[in-house]
C-alpha cells in the first residue's frame, strides 16, 4: 500500500460526500425563508453551496482550505452556475476576511463543522454569526447528536462505508470508517483506498473530531452572544430534537 498526497482529498471528499443530499432541501427552504445574501462557513468544495447557487442565490463560501476551494471552483465551471463570492479565509476571524458592511440574512454551517471547534473558537463564531446578520436573521447550523456519539462503543474497527468510481482515474475507490470516544470527543477517521491498476492501493486518509458538548450548551451559548429566538430540530425533516435523534439542528434567529 502507498500513501497519497492531500492534493488526492478534495476530489475524493467531495465525490464521497455529493452521495449524501437529504439535507439539501432543508437548506434550501432556509433560504427561502430568509432571503439574500447567505454566508456559508467552511463551504468545502460545494455540497450544499452549489445547489444554492443553481437555486439563483446570492451565495458567499468561506474555508481555510485552498484545495478545497480550488475543486469547488472546478465543479461552478462545470455547472455553468452563477458564480458564488468564495473566500480564503478562517471562520475564527470573519472580521478580517469580510467587509464588515455585509449583512447576511442567513448564515449556515453545514457538514458538522460547530461540533469540530473547541470552547474558545466556538464562541467566536457564534459571536461573528451575530455580528454578520441582519435584524430578523438565522443562523443554523447542524451536527451529530452529542448524545447519541456519546452512547456509542469507545472504538470502532474500520468497516467499508462505501465504494465509488475515482472521479478523475475511474479506478474502485473504497471507503472505510472507524471511530475512537473519549468522554470528550468523538474522533472519526475515513481511508479511501483507490485500487491502482498495477495491483497496488492507493491510501488517501482524514479525521475530523467532534468536541461531545450537549445540545443545552449550544442553545446556553446562542443566548450569551444575544439569540433569544431559537428553534430546535432532530434531522432535517424538522422532526422535534430528543435525546436518541440522529442530529443536533438549530435555528438562531437575530
Amino acid at each position: 500500500m502507498v500513501s497519497s498526497s492531500g492534493s488526492q482529498f478534495p476530489l475524493l471528499y467531495h465525490a464521497h460526500h455529493t452521495l449524501y443530499q437529504e439535507d439539501i432541501p432543508f437548506w434550501l427552504k432556509l433560504a427561502a425563508r430568509s432571503g439574500d445574501p447567505i454566508l456559508e462557513l467552511g463551504c468545502g468544495t460545494g455540497r450544499v453551496l452549489i445547489p444554492l447557487t443553481k437555486a439563483g442565490y446570492q451565495v458567499h463560501g468561506i474555508d481555510h482550505d485552498p484545495e478545497m476551494l480550488a475543486y469547488l471552483k472546478t465543479q461552478l465551471a462545470q455547472s455553468a452556475a452563477c458564480c458564488p463570492h468564495l473566500i480564503l479565509g478562517d471562520m475564527l476571524s470573519l472580521e478580517k476576511d469580510i467587509d464588515l458592511e455585509l449583512a447576511f440574512s442567513l448564515i449556515i454551517s453545514p457538514c458538522n463543522t460547530l461540533s469540530t471547534l473547541k470552547d474558545p473558537a466556538l464562541q467566536t463564531v457564534l459571536s461573528s454569526a451575530y455580528q454578520f446578520l441582519r435584524p430578523g436573521g438565522l443562523f443554523t447550523a447542524s451536527i451529530p447528536n452529542p448524545q447519541v456519539l456519546g452512547s456509542l462503543p469507545k472504538k470502532a474497527a474500520p468497516e467499508v462505508e462505501e465504494t465509488i468510481q475515482h472521479p478523475v482515474s475511474g479506478n474502485k475507490v473504497q471507503i472505510s470508517s472507524s471511530w475512537q470516544r473519549t468522554p470528550q470527543a468523538f474522533t472519526v477517521r475515513w481511508d479511501y483506498d483507490q485500487f491502482l491498476a498495477n495491483g497496488q492501493i492507493e491510501r488517501v486518509s482524514a479525521e475530523a473530531s467532534h468536541v461531545l458538548r450537549s445540545a443545552h450548551i449550544y442553545l446556553e451559548q446562542l443566548t450569551r452572544v444575544g439569540f433569544k429566538q431559537l428553534e430546535t430540530y432532530g434531522d432535517f425533516d424538522e422532526t422535534t430534537y430528543e435525546i436518541e435523534s440522529p442530529l443536533f439542528v438549530f435555528v438562531a434567529i437575530k
